[in-house]
């Protein structure tokens, strides 16, 4: 049935790196949604995004300013997950951003009508709306990708690699909607790194197989 208001209360623990610091947060946050499509298995799927989002993204990050260019190396090296935003993350600009990847990955299924965000550093909650302007988030970002990552993810590098997908696409999570799913579709991506030849030769070759369009 479409048109029937739900709501998601998720929680995650993450990082924020403010004034040269790294402190930990916990974070909770109420999302109120609008069911638009009568399929609810795609209700389902875009609740299970939406989880995805905070459990699998934000939870157990360090959320930075991406200018913090020298600490954000470090953290990586370190092999710690980063969450860059365009300015720095504090509690309203983390929802802001919530609520803008969160409408972007849920492809209208549903309507976020409101979502806010509250955490153990303050005592205060933002909420955000449907026609909230979206200030720094205007711009291209992970925040209005429609694929699951938050984070850029770096590609091995070394001898020959072969891999198959499974985290970098709604696809390869099982969350593409259902007109979309085709359990035959298969994504194969082979890394060549030529590591004795000459600087002007050297160079990655990508070989790509698939059978289908992904979503």
């Amino acid at each position: 049935m479409s048109n029937v208001r739900i709501g998601i209360s998720p929680h995650f623990f993450a990082a924020t790196h403010l004034l040269g610091k790294m402190v930990m947060n916990s974070y909770h946050i109420n999302v109120q949604l609008l069911t638009v499509t009568d399929d609810h298995i795609d209700q389902n799927i875009a609740i299970e995004r939406i989880k995805y989002i905070i459990n699998e993204q934000f939870a157990d990050s360090v959320l930075i300013d991406e200018e913090e260019k020298e600490a954000i190396k470090l953290y990586e090296n370190a092999g710690v997950k980063v969450i860059t935003f365009p300015t720095e993350p504090v509690d309203q600009i983390i929802g802001l951003a919530l609520y803008s990847k969160i409408e972007t990955i849920v492809e209208n299924k549903i309507v976020i009508t409101d979502l806010d965000i509250t955490s153990t550093n303050t005592t205060v909650s933002y909420l955000h709306g449907e026609d909230e302007a979206l200030g720094p988030f205007s711009a291209e970002g992970w925040w209005n990708n429609i694929e699951p990552e938050c984070h850029k993810q770096k590609k091995p590098r070394g001898k020959k690699i072969v891999s198959l997908p499974t985290s970098d696409t709604w696809k390869g999570l099982n969350m593409e909607w259902e007109e979309d799913h085709n359990p035959e579709d298969v994504t194969i991506e082979v890394i060549l790194d030529t590591k004795n030849k000459s600087k002007k030769e050297s160079r990655e070759n990508v070989v790509e197989f698939k059978p289908n369009d992904k979503k």
